[in-house]
């Protein structure tokens, strides 16, 4: 087994015993659907992850305290925290299934992340919670009279605001620059 060879055989024996941080992150890298990955305030990991390949699924939840190399097993866990291993290949439990089983299927797994979950199912027409609400409906034309339209502002209409001279010098200079000349 060369350096970064997976060991199939320690892999299938911790699906069958509890999870270190290495098969995990093997099953993360192979397809594995991740619901739960965390780890809580009390240093203890939660893991809930799903695999399907081959027509066969894996279903691990895992609940305690880390495992693996260097990891203390001797402290004490917080009241009222239940350490849990639960993992179930094709719905039985992985400690019934044959360990070459798990070794050959686990080989087999292709590395990858998970594709995409698919979208929802359509609701069931059956059910009237279930329907979708109608779209409302849209004005194909523009109503005839549109009261801020009818308002044109009025020609010569004097603007207290407005700087007449200004503006006055300012038609004058783009008559001539048009070529308007009287």
């Amino acid at each position: 087994m060369g350096l970064l060879d997976y060991d199939y055989d320690d892999l299938a024996h911790q699906l069958q015993t509890g999870l270190e941080r290495i098969a995990i992150n093997f099953l993360r890298g192979h397809s594995a659907r991740v619901r739960r990955d965390l780890v809580d305030f009390h240093g203890y990991e939660q893991v809930d992850l799903e695999v399907s390949h081959d027509g066969h699924t894996l279903k691990v939840h895992q609940a305690g305290p880390p495992r693996g190399p260097g990891m203390r097993l001797d402290e004490v866990a917080p009241a009222g925290f239940e350490e849990t291993f639960e993992c179930t290949f094709d719905g039985w439990p992985a400690s019934d299934v044959p360990r070459e089983t798990l070794v050959e299927w686990l080989a087999d797994l292709p590395p990858g992340e998970a594709p995409p979950e698919r979208s929802k199912p359509a609701p069931d027409g059956a059910n009237p919670l279930a329907e979708q609400p109608a779209p409302s409906p849209r004005v194909e034309h523009e109503p005839s009279f549109n009261p801020f339209m009818s308002e044109q502002p009025r020609r010569g209409s004097s603007n207290p605001f407005a700087d007449t001279d200004r503006e006055r010098k300012r038609q004058e200079m783009l008559r001539r620059l048009r070529g308007d000349e009287d």
